[in-house]
């Protein structure tokens, strides 16, 4: 067996550390609201289910949820085309990018030819025993998934309010504890 060689550590400059920690920040802070949205729109649609059914279920099983009650609603058909459009979206921007910054290992360094690299490694195109290449996810990649879930999120609300809102919308809103201290 060869012996083990640990990765060099990179120190990230200040200028780095603003820039990755906006980024990966807003990514996160925006895939919030759209998990809110997420609750709301599943217990809009389905208001017998506890609260607590919806917390507990995955992104991946709201979202089907979402899209199965959506086309068993009274919502004007073009309205839910258009939000079974944006939760597709999410679901990819969920696929593709939020779910490999949440889970998988950041690289900053050099590549074999000196070039600086960083981002966020894509495991699932290193699987297998190798050889094979690391794939990164770029800082510009996230940023553009965090401004477009942004948008997401405020179109997917519009939506909401447009098919009306329930008791247990308002209750959602107003139940928030907002206490920080």
């Amino acid at each position: 067996m060869s012996e083990f060689i640990p990765n060099k550590t990179v120190m990230l400059t200040k200028e780095q550390e603003h820039r990755w920690s906006d980024v990966i920040g807003g990514l996160f802070l925006n895939f919030g609201g759209i998990e809110f949205l997420a609750y709301r729109w599943v217990k809009h649609l389905n208001p017998s289910l506890t609260d607590m059914a919806i917390f507990e279920m995955k992104f991946w099983k709201k979202l089907k949820t979402i899209r199965d009650l959506i086309g068993n609603s009274d919502i004007p058909a073009h309205t839910q085309k258009r939000a079974i459009e944006l939760w597709d979206e999410v679901e990819t921007i969920s696929r593709d990018v939020r779910n490999p910054v949440a889970h998988n290992p950041w690289v900053f360094g050099k590549n074999e030819s000196g070039m600086a690299v960083e981002g966020i490694i894509d495991v699932k195109s290193s699987e297998g025993s190798g050889p094979f290449r690391v794939g990164v996810i770029p800082i510009g990649k996230i940023h553009k998934a965090a401004l477009r879930s942004a948008e997401l999120s405020n179109e997917i609300g519009l939506l909401l309010c447009q098919s009306g809102t329930t008791k247990s919308d308002d209750a959602a809103i107003t139940n928030i504890n907002t206490d920080t201290t």
